[in-house]
């Protein structure tokens, strides 16, 4: 198996990577294949390791030298003496640095176009809402207090749509005004050429959306398209005035104007104000004014966006930090299986390290010897982890657009890329620490007549 299992362990990784980038099996009866699909990957991999272990060891003679000197190079010689129990725990250990890769890779993807959306979803100075719902008047209201240079209302309004494929499906339908929205904030268009100002008059008018982009690859319609609202006339046919980058409702969101929330849907409600305060007046004495006047009357709830947005990335950076924690934990569970392949091999080679000691090897050569061993596992599984970790990344990033429909940029970001390594190999000397000193402190005598 080490010597020929490579050849179906390298076949089982190309067929399987081939199948997962063709079909990532998006619906939930094929979730299975595609998990055992995965599976046979990992199969691959494990399988092509112990053919290639020579190779690496070959390869990295010369920074084994240079690391740890002579005793390096017999250490680094070692690893090829226990293919399976070897290849096991490199493996243990790529799999934790592919994770730590897939984490910082996914995250990356997904934090730009995230922070765009928020930067802009919750746009203006000040966010204004309430338990109750609210006039359709109440923006002028507010846009009328002392501070604040423009005030726009939103409303969100749960409806349903017909889907290109038939049936009806799900959809918040954001009503806006497009005149004191732009005042305000701003679409993310996801077509940094479109004429803007051409795509908002469209929404004036009525009749006519913007799309997420969402929704826009998932049922690949485009600009023009016509896009079907079952509203309290019926359904009602819309244009497609433009596709914007929109992650409400995981993405499943129209905006339209607020004349045709009226005329289709018969609601003249209110969500939420956002509220741009003057350049020359601070937020808090502007929420103070508002809060004064209309608070207690509208029972409204007024936050600082710089507040909320805060919050949010505090949130972001937290929850993408316990997905690092868990890659990490996964290469420091990975270290265990370091710790009981060099322990075994110690307790095999004995005697042998009992003769090195008899003809003049010290106890710190001994220690080199171990830990360039383990050296050398950290290489194998860091640069092996790096490249599936970037294979798997895409995968998933693959998967993920089929499933929502929202393409996400292929990001592999250096820090990422770095981290993973040299956690790889960090790891891989801590691990060794222990079984080294357990090496060098071998007895010559009892070693020599060790069975």
């Amino acid at each position: 198996i080490t010597r020929s299992g490579w050849k179906f362990g390298l076949a089982s990784l190309l067929v399987s990577t081939a199948i997962l980038l063709w079909n990532p099996f998006p619906y939930d009866p094929q979730f299975i294949l595609g998990s055992l699909t995965v599976f046979l990957m990992f199969g691959g991999v494990t399988l092509v390791i112990p053919g290639t272990v020579s190779t690496w060891e070959k390869l990295s003679r010369p920074l084994m030298r240079l690391i740890y000197r002579n005793s390096g190079l017999i250490g680094s010689r070692n690893i090829g003496r226990s293919k399976v129990r070897t290849t096991l725990t490199i493996v243990a250990l790529l799999i934790g640095v592919a994770m730590i890769l897939v984490v910082r890779v996914m995250t990356s993807s997904f934090s730009e176009d995230l922070i765009s959306w928020i930067n802009a979803y919750i746009g203006g100075d000040i966010y204004v809402h309430s338990s109750v719902p609210l006039r359709a008047d109440m923006a002028n209201q507010v846009a009328g207090i002392t501070g604040v240079a423009a005030a726009t209302p939103i409303h969100y309004q749960n409806i349903e749509f017909l889907a290109p494929g038939g049936g009806l499906e799900p959809l918040t339908f954001m009503a806006v005004d497009p005149a004191t929205y732009t005042r305000v904030t701003s679409f993310i268009f996801s077509d940094s050429e479109i004429d803007a100002e051409a795509a908002l008059a469209q929404l004036n008018d009525g009749g006519a959306l913007f799309i997420s982009s969402v929704i826009a690859e998932k049922f690949n319609l485009g600009v023009g398209d016509r896009f079907w609202i079952r509203t309290n006339q019926g359904l009602q046919d819309f244009s497609i005035a433009a596709v914007v980058v929109d992650f409400f409702n995981q993405g499943l969101v129209v905006t339209g104007n607020r004349h045709d929330l009226r005329r289709f849907f018969r609601s003249n409600e209110i969500s939420t104000i956002l509220v741009k305060v003057d350049a020359d007046v601070p937020v808090s004495d502007v929420i103070a004014n508002i809060d004064q006047v209309y608070g207690k009357r509208y029972h409204l709830s007024l936050e600082s966006n710089e507040t909320i947005r805060g919050n949010i990335s505090v949130l972001m950076d937290q929850a993408f930090s316990m997905f690092d924690v868990m890659a990490v934990l996964a290469v420091l569970i990975s270290s265990l299986g370091i710790v009981n392949t060099l322990m075994m091999n110690i307790m095999e080679r004995t005697q042998e390290i009992g003769m090195l000691r008899a003809i003049g090897m010290t106890r710190g050569q001994v220690i080199k010897m171990v830990l360039s061993e383990a050296g050398l596992m950290g290489v194998i599984g860091g640069l092996v982890g790096l490249a599936f970790g970037v294979l798997l990344a895409k995968i998933f990033l693959t998967g993920m657009t089929a499933m929502s429909g929202y393409r996400l940029d292929f990001i592999v970001p250096l820090g990422g890329v770095i981290t993973s390594l040299v956690v790889a190999l960090v790891i891989s000397q801590m691990a060794a620490i222990q079984p080294a000193r357990t090496a060098s402190r071998t007895n010559i005598l009892e070693a020599i007549h060790y069975e």
